[in-house]
This record gives C-alpha cells, structure tokens and sequence, in this order.
C-alpha cells in the first residue's frame, strides 16, 4: 500500500493550536517536515526518528501510521505492524475510513514477521506491543534547530497588488487563502478589487513545479465573476464580467513568503470602453499582467496520513 497524504482539518489545527505552546508546536512542524524530506530521499530510519520526535510533542496518531509506513518499507514487518495497530487503538473513539484495510495489511505483517524470523524457542510467539505513549527506543538528540519553513505547510493565505498591461484593468488588489495538497496541489478561494470600481470572487488552482525550503516556482490558472460599475458616479447599473487567467510565479522564503506572479489575463462581460467614464471592466479584453504579494503558511503539522 503506498502513502496516502491527508491534511488536517482546520478545526483540528485550531484545536492543536489551543491545546500545546507554540514552541512545542512549531517544533513538532520541524520534526515532521524532516521526517517527509527524508522519507522521500529513502532515508527511512531518519525519517522514523523525525516522526517520533514529532509525535513526542504533538501527538496526533496519523502519525503513528507514518512510522508503521517507514517500517515496512524497511521490511521490519514486526514493527510496522504494531505500530499501525497502535494507530487504530488511538482511533478507536474516530475509526479512519480504511480500518478494516489497516487490520487486514496488519494480519499481512505479523504472518510475514513469523515467516522472517529464525525459530527461537527462547523468544516470544508474538510481537511485544510498542510503548503506548512518547517516543520509541529514541536515542538522546542535541536541541534541534530551527530550519527554513517547508513549503510543505497546509493551510495559507496571502495579499498581492498587481498592474495589468492592455486595454483591461491596469491595477488590481487580490486576497487569497487554501490549502496544500498532496505537497503539490494549491487550491484557493479569492477575492479582489480590479481597478477603482470593479470587484471579483473566484478560484484559484496552483501545481507546484520545484520545491525546495527557501523557493517554489509553480504553475496557476484562475476564475473569476465579478461586477462591474458603468460609472463612477452611479450604481444603478453593472454588469458581471467573468474572467480567466493562467500564467506562473515564484515564492520566496519560509513560513512568509514574497510572491511574484506573471499571468495572461482574459476578461468576457462588463462595459464597452466607449460607453464608460470609470476605470472598469471593459468587454473581451486580454492583458499580460504582474502580481506581488505576500503569503503565510498557517498550522503545526499540515499532514500525516499518506497510503
């Protein structure tokens, strides 16, 4: 079974944030985020202690799953498996989805464990059952420092101001927030203002194309519908245009981020640029715009479940 990547729900950040000091949490975020890096370069011992470190100060039992993932792909089938049974045990009050999954890939794990290991008539018939709480066989560690944030991190908003270029609206102000995805996948809600009278609301879809702690170029693509004021001075009639936009940019930095995006804008709808005094939507315009802005990843651990 491979990993699965689950996000928090928000309610459970918040209830995280209200429940550990912000040291513990930040601190538990840097473990775990050590922990993915290093399960993706294959390094999975590492990557168990991360996760163990991170659970000692956070513990969320999704986690539990993780360390039982790292195991099997160790082959120390014995582990793995009393670890996802530690997993369900932690659930048991909220069972995941996939439990008979789990139960059925932990009876999997503890046949190939018995398969594995030499007879020894000395040793146990079963597995001895992990610690039910903290860190196991962790050897002592020096304080841990704190690394850039990951770009890793779930929940995040931000604030760009933007100049388009052509006959659609030369500026714009944007506010934006979501989440993260699979590390890959941003999927956001925004709204802004185009020009001086002119609103919009719409969606906005990222891929992240490189990742790295300090920079992230991705792809995006957006929709938007919105209003439009004939004039300034009146608002007896609009019109609702709606937009499409592609284009990509960079982010750069850690828990807050300076963005730059460069996108091509499409506008259908709104008033004829003969027919309005205001600064407004005008009708099937394209425009090469620019956006700055800046943006922060919100939350303690921002993921554990992978399968």
């Amino acid at each position: 079974m491979r990993g699965r990547f689950v996000v928090f729900p928000l309610c459970a950040a918040v209830a995280v944030a209200h429940a550990q000091p912000a040291q513990r949490r930040q601190e538990a975020a840097d473990h775990f985020n050590r922990a993915q890096v290093a399960e993706k370069e294959g390094h999975y011992e590492e990557a168990i202690r991360e996760y163990e470190l991170a659970y000692s100060l956070v513990a969320h039992a999704d986690v539990l799953y993780n360390i039982g993932f790292d195991y099997e792909k160790l082959q120390d089938f014995g582990r793995a498996a009393d670890y996802y049974q530690r997993y369900l045990d932690e659930r048991a009050n909220d069972p995941p989805p996939d439990a008979d999954a789990v139960r059925a890939k932990i009876r999997d794990l503890r046949a190939k464990s018995v398969a594995v290991v030499p007879t020894d008539p000395a040793a146990p018939s079963e597995p001895q059952p992990p610690p039910t709480s903290g860190p196991v066989d962790m050897p002592p560690l020096p304080p841990p420092t704190t690394p850039p944030a990951s770009p890793l991190a779930g929940w995040h908003g931000g604030l760009s101001y933007g100049l388009g270029f052509g006959d659609a609206p030369t500026q714009r102000f944007l506010a934006h927030g979501g989440i993260r995805i699979a590390r890959r996948f941003d999927a956001d809600a925004v709204i802004g203002g185009f020009g001086k009278n002119d609103r919009a609301a719409g969606v906005l879809a990222r891929v992240l194309v490189t990742r790295s702690p300090a920079v992230v170029s991705f792809a995006r693509a957006a929709a938007t519908i919105g209003y439009a004021k004939q004039d300034a001075s009146s608002i007896a009639e609009t019109k609702f245009p709606f937009g499409f936009e592609a284009g990509g940019g960079v982010q750069i930095g850690g828990k807050g981020k300076i963005e730059v995006d460069a996108v091509v804008r499409w506008l259908r709808g709104g008033w004829d640029a003969a027919s309005t005094t205001a600064d407004s939507f005008v009708n099937d315009e394209i425009a090469f715009a620019i956006d700055v802005g800046v943006a922060v990843d919100f939350g303690a651990i921002a993921g554990a479940r992978r399968e």
